[in-house]
């Protein structure tokens, strides 16, 4: 959907049998669902993607922001996440979305003993 309005698509000289859709889009979660690709005609399939709520952070060691730092956000059932940046030893710290998501989730990273 983009707008509210659904988008159509066409993908051609797929082969007969199962396959996983998968779709993104600004805005929305991801949504994979499996399609059973039917021998002849057209197989349709209708999805509703679920609007996407986002985290905005900074990631920082020694008070100073690390560019390159990968972050992760996991999941769970009621909105709770945990997120965890690498690129010094790992940290986890657990965030709650409400609405659209979180504006600010600061992390700071340190070595042991720093």
């Amino acid at each position: 959907m983009v707008g509210g309005e659904p988008v159509s698509y066409d993908i051609a000289e797929l082969v007969p049998g199962p396959l996983t859709l998968a779709v993104t889009a600004a805005g929305y979660r991801p949504i994979a669902l499996p399609v059973e690709i039917a021998a002849q005609g057209v197989t349709r399939t209708e999805l509703e993607p679920s609007p996407g709520l986002h985290v905005r952070g900074m990631v920082q060691a020694a008070g100073r922001p690390l560019n390159d730092a990968r972050v992760t956000l996991i999941d769970t059932v009621g909105g709770e996440h945990t997120v965890t940046a690498a690129g010094y030893p790992p940290k986890a710290t657990q965030v709650t979305m409400h609405g659209s998501g979180v504006d600010s989730h600061d992390i700071e990273l340190s070595h042991t003993g720093e």
